[in-house]
């Protein structure tokens, strides 16, 4: 499997297991295995653990950081030909909206006649929760942290 950054292998393995597909962890390479360890999510990441801080936040830092996350959820890395250069862009979704009515006068039933493709933003982290994946985890919390500080 060929990856060119943590945050699309990351997406790569939370795909493949949400279905039971999981057939990919019980082949490990030689190379990756010693006895009495297991393999691991990741082969190639062995004796890494996740490093978890708890911060006590008031509400208005809560809002600042949430709506900052989101922000930062929603955009999407596209090449651009032109500029021959990857850009950040807002992530867009087609979605099929129904245009115009057609009503049965015999049975009073409604339906939609035809439906049209409109591109709407993509909803990420709606409500309290939700999770983002980014490349550079420790440089993240570092920008908000100095976001908090700044502020607030």
């Amino acid at each position: 499997m060929r990856s060119s950054d943590p945050k699309r292998l990351a997406v790569y393995f939370a795909k493949h297991g949400t279905f039971a597909a999981k057939e990919y962890q019980h082949q490990v390479p030689e190379l990756w295995q010693a006895p009495g360890a297991g393999p691991g999510r990741f082969w190639g990441y062995r004796g890494l653990s996740p490093v978890r801080r708890q911060v006590e936040i008031d509400w208005d830092e809560y809002l600042l950081i949430s709506r900052t996350l989101r922000r930062l959820s929603r955009r999407t890395r596209v090449w651009d030909h032109t500029t021959q250069k990857h850009v950040w862009r807002k992530a867009m979704r087609y979605q099929h909206v129904p245009r115009g009515l057609r009503i049965d006068f015999e049975t009073g039933e409604v339906s939609h006649c035809r439906k049209r493709r409109v591109l709407r933003p993509v909803r990420r982290l709606r409500g309290s929760s939700g999770f983002v994946t980014v490349n550079d985890g420790a440089n993240t919390a570092a920008m908000l942290a100095r976001l908090r500080e700044t502020c607030l």
